[in-house]
């Protein structure tokens, strides 16, 4: 608040000690904004102006506390991967094939969809993993189930992590995506040419 004559203190408390609203920005690259950037700026300055953005810069603050999950989530996938280490053989390898196993063995219950002829070639999938997990050496360690959990744990938390990174990706850079989306088209309709693609 700028301080006038006869500013009375008791007021600027009171705005003080007020209940805060969030500022969300409510940004979005337009037609008419694209065509005046790149007119002025070019293409490529115009997308690093919009990078700098509040906007974008709300999103990212979202990224940072996604990121740090990643982070805490890769270190708990290296530690089921030193648990579930086997001296008999790749275990993660391993444990790929039964999770195959499994989901074929699930879509091929008495009753699934499909037709015959591609039942039958997923029970031949069915039986050429089993002789596969059969012959592989993790399949004779005496500590096969104990690995095994692990490995579930590893490959659920890894399908989360996967998930919070698709997030992160669709999150970074989107004020500077919808620009080029929105250019694209004016392209396209042949409004903007030549510095557009700088």
């Amino acid at each position: 608040m700028q301080w006038t004559e006869g500013m009375d203190p008791q007021a600027v408390a009171a705005l003080a000690s007020r209940r805060t609203y969030p500022l969300n920005s409510s940004f979005r690259p337009t037609y008419n904004m694209a065509v005046n950037l790149i007119d002025q700026f070019g293409r490529a300055r115009a997308r690093e102006i919009l990078e700098s953005s509040f906007a974008q810069f709300q999103a990212d603050r979202a990224v940072v506390g996604l990121a740090r999950k990643v982070r805490e989530a890769e270190e708990s996938l290296e530690g089921y991967l030193a648990a579930m280490e086997c001296e008999h053989g790749d275990f993660l390898d391993y444990s790929r094939l039964r999770r195959e196993l499994s989901d074929l063995e699930k879509k091929n219950r008495p009753g699934s969809q499909g037709s015959r002829a591609a039942r039958e070639k997923r029970q031949k999938q069915i039986h050429e993993l089993r002789n596969r997990m059969q012959r592989h050496g993790c399949h004779r360690c005496p500590d096969r189930e104990a690995h095994a959990r692990w490995a579930e744990r590893y490959w659920k938390l890894k399908r989360e992590t996967d998930r919070i990174r698709r997030q992160i990706e669709t999150r970074t850079g989107t004020v500077a995506r919808v620009f080029d989306r929105v250019v694209d088209v004016l392209e396209a309709l042949d409004y903007v040419r030549g510095r557009a693609r700088r």
